[in-house]
This record gives C-alpha cells, structure tokens and sequence, in this order.
C-alpha cells in the first residue's frame, strides 16, 4: 500500500480516472506488441545472418531489436553466440551475463558464457557455470563433455582463478531477475518540449497537449505513475523544499506503481542516499539505474546501455570493485571438494565458502572509515571525494561496507543489506 498519499490533484472523478488508466493500460499493451514484431524481424534476420557465417552483421541486427524492445535476454544470448564465433571472449561474456541476469535459469546462456570463461583462461569459473547448467540439465552432453574437458585442464594446474570464488555462479538459476523497464512509446512520454517540466501536466493537466512548449516527459527528478504524471523524487524521499503547490512536479502518491522503493523505508533511506550522491542527480543514465535496481530492476531509457555494460561489469564477481579485496578460496584438493578456506592461497580445491581478505583501509568495521591522516588522502576533501564516488558506483555504500555486506553473502541490493550493515557496526 502506498504511504501518505497526499490529496488528489489530477482533477479527474474516480470513474473518469479510471478510464484514464484503462486507456493508457491499452495503448501501452499496443505499442509493446508492435514494437515486439519488428524486433522480431530483425532477430530472423540476424539468424540467417549468422547460420551464413556474417556474425558481425547479425550483431548489429540482434542490437537493433535491442534497441527496438529493449535488450530482452535471447538477443542479448545470441550476440553473445556471435561474439564467441568471432572469438571476442571478453564481450561473449559480458553480453552472456547480460541475459544471464534477466533469465538466470537461461541455460544457453550459461553454456555461453562458461564457454568465454574457458577461452579467458577462467578455468574454475567455467566449471562453476557448467555444473549448474547440468544440475539443471542433467542430460546435456554438451555441457558435460566441456566439464570433463575443463576439469583435466585445471587439475593440470592451468588457468586462473576469476573473481569472488563464491560468486561465480552469479546469478544462480533460482535468483531472482533483473526487470527491464521499457521506455513509454505515447505522445505525452516522447514530449521533451523545451526541457523544463510543465506543471500543469503534472497537475490538473495541460490542454496544449503536443503544443506546450514545456516538457511532459519524465526525467531523474521524477517518477512516472500510472496516469503519465511525473512525481517529485525528492517529495518521494521526504526532501523536497517547494511543497504540492509550488513543485512543477506532482506530490500525488495514488498512482504510483506499489511495491516499489519509495514504499518500503529502508529502500527510501538508500534512495536518499543515493540522490545526495554527488553527480548522481546530474546524471541523466546513473541516477535511474541505480534506483531502479533497489528494486532489481533496470531503465531501458536514459541510456541504459551504458547502465546496463556498468552493471554486468562491476557486479559482484567481476573483479572490477574498485578497492575491494577479497581473500583467496584456500581449498587444496583438485577434486570435486567444498573446502571453505578463508587464506589468501590460490588453492585449485572447488571449494564454495566465501574468501575474506583484507578490507582496503585495513579495518573491518562497517563504519569504521579513518580520518585521512596516515592514509593516501592529502585532505579530508579528498577523502570525501572519494567516498561520493564510492557510493556511486556501489549502490551507496563505500567499499568497506561492500566488503562487509559480500563477506557475509549479502548483495548490495539485497532488502536487509543496510540492517545487516547496521548489525555489524555494532559489533
């Protein structure tokens, strides 16, 4: 249920409302569908691209229904199948995890992105892959002669170990997925005008329609409800300074999809957070994305394609945490062992426990972030500088606090990551 909703100002009767969200609901189902069928055509035609061994056409034929319907999980599959063909190991896994996080039981692209690991030279992370996927599918000869093959390789003492060890099944196949969020085809969505927000849109309505000279389109100051009105971010999170009268935007909660961040009162805390990030307001991809996914959700707006690359490079398990230093699995056996070694040891055992290293200030605490003297600071502006840019890339949170939250299996998203943060500072 939604929270303090303020009174209505959209003018309309209840009955007249609801039409409104009926209509809406209707147009949207229509535009969906049309713009599903000629992203389709472009798959086929990607297809016959890539059976006649044209792989870098059929890539820009599967990123132009990307771009159509957004980067639903079988394009980005098959792209990644393009890369592998072309033997860019680095984009074949990348485009994999991709899909990987909208379908997490996607089993081709698992299969995928195992396949780019063994090319990297990712050896224990492809093993983990395929033993998932034929836990799953048990009967795929394919995936099992890759093992067997995978698994003589490593025991030989070759490759490398990638990433957290305990993440490299990333997402598991019972995970939850990662929801797109497509962008409105109506008029009123595409109707940026001259870039301001036209208050009386968001209010009581704008007869200009298509002729107002101010925009109806949503931006990263505001949320879209159900009946196309743009709702204030900071009313959303409690700051905002002009009131339901003076804001441009709306301070209506009636009509916002439920369930989301702006219900739940630790996910607003982190919103808040996240919008007093330095640079996040300013950034019309980021600051989107990263709310967005307090709900495991994506924008397909704002340039997600960025967003999206930044996400299934910097996820947990990619080795791209900024300062975050994980121990080494210290598991000694070559076998089929679950050792939970905590050492720094590149030990070869498939062991499952979660490494813990040492945290990059060298402290433990959840807040224990020491003042700049004795550290590579020049000043506490510098510090904070850093700090800001921390929490940008980590859901708010700063790199210690990463550390923390992954050493005990908790994602940054997860629902009770700021408790359990809270949980160990008290320690």
């Amino acid at each position: 249920m939604n929270k303090g909703s303020s009174p209505s100002t959209s003018g309309l009767a209840d009955e007249e409302t609801q039409k409104a969200l009926a209509l809406r609901a209707e147009k949207r189902a229509k535009n969906a569908q049309v713009k599903h069928e000629k992203a389709e055509v472009c798959k086929e035609e990607g297809n016959k691209l890539f059976k006649q061994g044209k792989y870098k056409d059929a890539i820009k034929k599967y990123e132009e229904a990307s771009r159509i319907d957004a980067p639903r999980s079988f394009y980005l599959a098959n792209i990644a199948a393009a890369y592998l063909k072309l033997e860019s190991w680095d984009n074949a896994e990348l485009y994999a995890q991709r899909a990987l996080l909208q379908q997490p039981s996607f089993t081709k692209a698992r299969y995928r992105r195992a396949i780019a690991r063994k090319e990297k030279g990712e050896l224990y992370a492809a093993i983990v892959d395929l033993e998932i996927l034929l836990e799953q599918e048990p009967n795929c000869v394919e995936a099992q002669v890759e093992l067997d093959k995978i698994q003589q390789r490593w025991e030989r003492g070759e490759g490398e170990l990638g990433g957290y060890e305990s993440d490299d099944g990333y997402p598991q196949p019972d995970e939850s997925r990662i929801e797109l969020m497509s962008a409105s085809d109506t008029t009123d969505f595409q109707h940026a005008g001259n870039g301001i927000p036209c208050r009386f849109y968001n209010h009581s309505g704008c007869v200009r329609g298509v002729a107002c000279g101010f925009s109806h389109a949503p931006d990263q100051k505001s949320v879209r409800d159900a009946l196309g009105k743009n709702v204030c971010l900071y009313f959303l999170i409690g700051d905002c300074k002009f009131g339901p009268v003076k804001c441009v935007y709306s301070h209506n909660r009636a009509f916002l999809t439920e369930g989301r961040w702006y219900d739940d009162d630790e996910k607003t805390m982190a919103a808040r957070s996240i919008v007093h990030t330095q640079g996040t307001v300013d950034d019309p991809g980021l600051l989107p994305y990263l709310l967005g996914m307090l709900d495991k959700r994506i924008a397909w707006k704002f340039d997600s394609e960025r967003a999206l690359k930044w996400y299934a490079a910097n996820r947990p398990g990619s080795g791209s945490q900024g300062k975050v230093n994980t121990g080494k699995n210290n598991g000694k056996g070559r076998g089929k062992g679950k050792g939970k070694g905590n050492g720094k040891g590149k030990g070869r055992g498939k062991g499952k426990g979660k490494g813990r290293g040492v945290i990059a200030s060298g402290l433990r605490g959840a807040h224990q972030f020491t003042p700049y003297q004795g550290s590579s600071y020049d000043s506490y502006d510098e510090l904070e500088d850093d700090l800001m840019e921390q929490r940008s890339n980590n859901m708010g949170f700063t790199d210690d606090q990463l550390e923390e939250l992954l050493s005990q299996g908790v994602k940054p998203w997860d629902d009770d990551a700021w408790d359990v943060l809270e949980a160990l500072s008290s320690l």
